[in-house]
């Protein structure tokens, strides 16, 4: 019994440490983390091609439907890029623990080396722990 708690302990403990690792990171290193917003600034994108394909569409209707869109995705990519830590923490944590219980949703999932090579890390190191 006492060798399954020190597991449990150093298996926590990885989570928390490859979380931290995870959230010091930028999170383009990492795809699907913020679905919603992607999804969101897709519907507004639709929504103001539409808007502006209603109206007559001539030269100056389009040149302001692509300025709106253009603005819009400027204003999502700054709100992905400066996320509060606290809900990309929460993030890199529920990544670090589908990662440690090598269970792998694919929800998140790394798109750089760098990040690649962490998880690859990380699940190399859990499962030294079930090995041992």
């Amino acid at each position: 019994m006492k060798s399954y708690r020190g597991k449990l302990v150093y298996l926590a403990t990885t989570i928390f440490i490859f979380s931290i690792l995870y959230s010091i990171i930028n999170p383009v290193n990492f795809y699907g983390i913020n679905k919603i917003q992607d999804k969101i600034q897709d519907e507004m994108i639709e929504d103001k091609v539409r808007e502006g394909l209603i109206m007559k569409p001539n030269e100056s209707n389009k040149d302001r439907v692509e300025r709106d869109v253009e603005k819009i995705v400027k204003n999502e990519r700054e709100k992905i890029n400066n996320q509060n830590f606290g809900q990309k923490y929460l993030d890199c944590l529920y990544f670090s623990i589908i990662t440690s219980c090598l269970l792998g949703y694919g929800d998140i999932y790394p798109i750089t080396n760098l990040s690649k090579i962490m998880v690859s890390l990380q699940a190399f190191i859990t499962l030294a722990l079930i090995l041992y």
